[in-house]
């Protein structure tokens, strides 16, 4: 049983062709609470005293309220702002079976509202209602509706070391330093900031990550049952594209999705992707973003061979973006794939797309110059494993080990996020990142890209740093006087502040 969830459908499924009987009989095989309530979708007092149930999934028809009239309602029945979803029959209707793809639809928001975080007073901004004032309003809290807006939380790593919510705000409406602040008037809840987000600080009602994750398992299963694409559709899209059937998936914005989500959802077996956009009217820039995913995903794709050049097309605005990326959405999976990863999608980047693209590209496969993504660092000579890269990488990609030994600066290609934190805070100048995915890089795990022997304190014996470094501060002091230099690099940091002097005799590093 979906614990915390309901869900409630108007009697009218049968204008879309589903029978509610078989709905409901579909319902609990999945584990979901579920009954008919004949007039909800018309009466606002049916909701009353339902708020205890926690969260609500309702199925309605055509006549169901707006948006703000329907956030009325459920907040007087006891329901938080954004607790409260609704599957639409007619998304059922292209279906073959319509009480089936609607179970579906429904069981798949039920599973998301169940994994969702709970909403903070940080995500909630209210707004006068549309419809205005009356006497009505003012007494039962009708008068406001509540607009989503996107919160930096615990876990956030600031802006120093991490940032990527903010270069992926395309509204400008999150800003440093330290921890980063949300502008809620700036704020267009489009969740490039959630999908951004390496440690899931960032949030967003409708794009919280375990909750999709949740929603999409059940869906790119029913898509691959019924051989059909899934739809991720922009919220404000006119229309998800009627060339047959699809599975819709509803967003905030086409910018919450990233190139490993698509690929992502291919590994898990769904036949094909469509992404539905409002176009180039969009607020945020959404068909920009939307153009560089597919790109980053045709690459992919294709590398395994023509056959899969054609699952992927993007709409904008309600006509096929030209050129489209394929014509055949619903061609077949290559051979292998629709049995990887089919525990469903990982949402997190960057491990959604460098576990995917792990997963699809063959072996020597490497694609350059990718518009966005995972990076892959390289360090010269220069490099003295001071560490100030490895404490600015949000992900740990780059990792400086200190051994009694050896010291060694590491790095990990399918952790890396590409941010390009570590090239500038470098004094020496000696990081390269390349914008790319290496099919064999990805699946070598972590390695070394410079490492030197850990120079011993003369006086304890302790570690005092690694060669490459002392060898640069003897270059920095060379006109010096010998007395420093040996201090700075002959004794550890407690053995100078105790006033020691360093004992006669050779010394490693």
């Amino acid at each position: 049983m979906i614990p915390g969830v309901r869900v409630l459908l108007c009697g009218h499924a049968a204008e879309a062709g589903a029978e509610p009987g078989e709905v409901l009989a579909l319902l609990a095989a999945r584990g979901v609470d579920a009954s008919v309530v004949e007039d909800v979708c018309t009466r606002p007092a049916a909701l009353e005293g339902r708020g205890e149930e926690g969260r609500l999934v309702l199925g309605l028809c055509d006549r169901r309220p707006g948006p703000e009239e329907l956030q009325a309602r459920t907040r007087r029945a006891g329901f938080g702002p954004f607790d409260a979803e609704v599957v639409p029959f007619a998304d059922a209707a292209p279906a073959p079976d319509p009480s089936s793809r609607l179970a579906a639809l429904l069981a798949a928001r039920a599973a998301g509202l169940a994994a969702r975080g709970r909403t903070v007073q940080a995500h909630l901004r209210p707004e006068l209602a549309a419809a205005g004032l009356s006497r009505r309003s003012l007494l039962t809290g009708g008068t406001w509706t509540y607009r989503p807006v996107a919160a930096v939380g615990q876990g956030c790593l600031g802006v120093e070391r991490c940032g990527l919510c903010v270069g992926a705000c395309p509204a400008g409406a999150i800003q440093g330093p330290g921890r980063p602040v949300v502008d809620a008037e700036a704020c267009r809840a489009c969740g490039a900031c959630v999908s951004a987000c390496p440690v899931g600080a960032a949030t967003l009602p409708d794009a919280d990550l375990p909750g999709l994750e949740a929603e999409l398992a059940v869906l790119v299963e029913e898509a691959r049952a019924a051989g059909v694409p899934l739809a991720l559709a922009c919220g404000s899209a006119p229309r998800i594209p009627e060339e047959g059937d699809r599975v819709p998936v509803r967003l905030p914005c086409l910018s919450v999705v990233t190139a490993g989500w698509v690929l992502q959802l291919l590994v898990a077996g769904a036949p094909g992707i469509v992404l539905a956009g409002c176009g180039d009217a969009c607020r945020v820039g959404g068909a920009g973003r939307a153009r560089g995913v597919v790109e980053t995903v045709r690459r992919v794709v294709a590398a395994r061979g023509a056959s899969a050049g054609d699952r992927v097309r993007l709409y904008l605005g309600g006509l096929p973006e030209e050129p489209a990326v394929g014509s055949g959405a619903t061609a077949p999976a290559p051979p292998g794939e629709a049995t990887v990863g089919r525990a469903g999608p990982r949402l997190s980047e960057p491990w959604a797309t460098t576990a995917a693209a792990a997963a699809l590209l063959p072996s020597g496969a490497v694609l350059e110059d990718l518009p966005a993504g995972p990076g892959v660092l390289s360090v010269t000579e220069r490099c003295t494993l001071c560490g100030l890269c490895a404490s600015v990488c949000p992900t740990g990609a780059v990792a400086l080990e200190r051994g009694a030994v050896t010291s060694a600066l590491t790095f990990d290609p399918a952790s890396c996020a590409g941010c390009g934190n570590c090239v500038p805070i470098c004094p020496e100048g000696a990081l390269r990142l390349s914008r790319r995915l290496d099919r064999d890089e990805l699946s070598g795990g972590r390695r070394r890209l410079r490492a030197g022997a850990e120079a011993l304190c003369r006086s304890c014996g302790g570690p005092v740093a690694p060669g490459p470094m002392l060898e640069r501060i003897r270059e920095l002091l060379a006109d010096e006087g010998p007395g420093l230099l040996r201090l700075l690099t002959e004794l550890c940091p407690d053995c100078r502040a105790a006033g020691r002097a360093p004992a006669e005799g050779p010394v490693r590093g």
